[in-house]
C-alpha cells in the first residue's frame, strides 16, 4: 500500500497507485487459502518456466567460503569438487561479496573485486555452464554507500534517510544512500549494467538484494504537493526495471531477496520468486523452530518457497524442505556429501508437492518442544507429505494427527522416511 499521499501532478502525468486483489471462495478458511495458493502459482508466479524449474536445487559455496573470502581461483576449484561428487543439484550459488571492497559496506562499486577477479566473473559462469548447473549471482544495485563509485560518479540518482528512528540511525550515520528509479537516468543505468553482466557471465538466477528501509529515503522528497509522489514514480521505475531485464533475457529467474522475504507483494511475485525467505535462518537462535514456523505460516500464502540447509544433520534437511532448497555443506567432507546425497534420493520425488495444496495440521509454536505439523497434498495424484517436528524435551514424543484431503473409500500407502 501506500502510506502517505498527498501530491498534485503535472498536466498530463499518469501514475499508477497500488494493485489491490480480492478474491472470493466457498467453504472453510483453508479452502480459501488453497484457492488463493493456486491463483498465486497459476497467475502471480513468472511464465517463463515450468514452476517447479524456477526454483533451484542450488549447492551454495558459502557453507566453505565467507561472503569476502571469495575468489576466481577457490570459486572454480570448488565448482569443480561439486561436480565431482555428482550430487543432482541443478544451480551454483554465489551470493555477496564478489564486488570490489565486499559486503556490506562497498554496495555502489559493480565491478568484480579486481584482486580476486582479475578477469570478473566471466571465466566462472562459463565454467558452470560447461559442468551443466544454472549460475545464480547476487546483486544489490539499489544501495549505495558512501565513497563507492556510484556516490563519486553519479550523486544526483542518489537519495539520502531523513528522520530515521532510533533503530535505524546507522542508515544516516553509515552513509546508506538509494539508487533513485524514479529517475529515468539511474533505471537505464542499472538496467543497462545489469543486462550486460547477465550476458557476459551466463546468469541464469539474477538474485537482487535489498538491505535498507526505503520509507526514510523517499521521504527526504515529500515537499508539499509531493508526498508519496517519490514512492510511486520508484516503484513503477522498479516494475520497469524487471520487466525490461526479463524482455532481453527471456530464460532469466528473478530472485527477489531484499533482505530475506521483504518484497514479497503479488506484483513482485509476478515478476520473481522468493528463494530466500528471510534472514532468519540456520544461525538463528531459534533454529530449526525458526524455519518450522516460517513454513508452516508461509505456505498458507505462497507455493514457491523454500530453505534448505548449512548442515548434513537429519533435523536440518528436513527443516528445510520446499519448492527450492539451498545447501550450503562442506563438500569436501564425505560424511557430508553421503548424508545430503541419502536426503536428496528421498526429497527430489516428492519436492513437487510443496507447490501444491497446503493444510495446516497443528498451528506453529514458539517453543520448540511443542509439536508443529503442516502436511502438502496433491488432489489431483492423491499423493501427499506430512511432516511434524518437536524437540526432545516437552511435550510427549508421539502425537496423533488428522491427515486433511484423503478419501474414507480408498486405500493409501503411507511410507515412513526412517523405515
Amino acid at each position: 500500500g501506500l502510506k502517505d499521499a498527498s501530491f498534485q501532478l503535472p498536466a498530463g502525468e499518469i501514475v499508477r497507485l497500488p494493485s489491490i486483489l480480492v478474491m472470493s471462495y466457498q467453504g472453510s478458511w483453508m479452502d480459501g487459502q488453497n484457492k488463493f495458493r493456486r491463483l498465486m502459482r497459476q497467475k502471480l508466479t513468472p511464465t517463463n518456466h515450468d514452476a517447479l524449474q524456477l526454483m533451484p536445487v542450488a549447492a551454495s559455496v558459502h557453507g566453505m567460503l565467507a561472503f569476502n573470502d571469495t575468489s576466481a581461483d577457490n570459486l572454480e576449484t570448488l565448482a569443480n569438487v561439486i561436480t565431482a561428487q555428482k550430487l543432482p543439484v541443478d544451480t551454483f550459488w554465489l551470493d555477496a561479496g564478489w564486488n570490489e571492497g565486499g559486503f556490506p559496506g562497498f554496495q555502489g562499486n559493480p565491478d568484480p573485486d579486481p584482486k580476486r577477479f582479475p578477469r570478473g566473473l566471466g571465466p566462472l559462469g562459463r565454467l558452470v555452464d560447461s559442468k551443466g548447473h544454472r549460475f545464480l549471482l547476487w546483486f544489490e544495485p539499489e544501495r549505495v554507500m558512501r565513497e563507492t563509485w556510484l556516490h563519486r560518479e553519479h550523486p544526483e540518482w542518489l537519495l539520502r534517510p531523513v528522520g530515521t528512528p532510533e533503530a535505524l540511525r546507522y542508515q544516516e550515520n553509515d552513509g546508506f544512500h538509494l539508487l533513485n528509479l524514479a529517475r529515468l537516468d539511474a533505471r537505464q543505468w542499472m538496467i543497462e549494467e545489469v543486462s550486460r553482466r547477465i550476458s557476459e557471465w551466463n546468469v541464469s538466477v539474477y538474485r537482487q538484494d535489498f538491505n535498507l528501509y526505503p520509507a526514510w529515503f523517499w521521504a527526504s522528497q515529500n515537499h508539499t504537493d509531493e508526498i508519496g509522489l517519490c514512492e510511486v514514480r520508484y516503484i513503477t521505475g522498479l516494475y520497469e526495471v524487471l520487466d525490461e531485464l526479463q524482455r532481453r533475457h527471456p530464460r532469466l529467474i528473478i530472485d527477489s531477496c531484499a533482505a530475506g522475504g521483504r518484497r514479497m507483494d503479488f506484483e513482485m511475485m509476478r515478476r520473481s520468486v522468493v528463494l530466500w525467505r528471510s534472514d532468519s535462518c540456520w544461525g538463528d537462535p531459534k533454529y530449526p523452530r525458526n524455519v518450522q514456523n516460517m513454513t508452516a505460516g508461509l505456505s498458507l500464502w505462497i507455493p514457491l518457497h523454500g530453505l534448505g540447509a548449512a548442515s548434513p544433520e537429519t533435523i536440518a534437511l528436513r527443516s528445510g524442505m520446499g519448492a527450492c532448497s539451498s545447501f550450503a555443506v562442506n563438500y569436501r567432507d564425505p560424511a557430508a556429501v553421503e548424508s545430503l546425497r541419502k536426503h536428496l534420493e528421498l526429497y527430489l520425488p516428492v519436492r513437487r508437492l510443496f507447490m501444491e495444496d497446503y493444510h495446516l495440521l497443528l498451528a506453529p509454536k514458539e517453543a520448540a518442544d511443542e509439536w508443529v505439523g503442516f502436511q502438502f497434498h496433491d488432489p489431483q495424484t492423491e499423493h501427499g507429505i506430512v511432516q511434524a517436528f518437536k524437540g526432545p524435551t516437552g511435550e510427549p514424543a508421539t502425537i496423533q494427527l488428522k491427515i486433511k484431503a484423503v478419501r474414507p473409500d480408498r486405500r493409501y500407502v503411507v511410507t515412513n522416511w526412517d523405515q
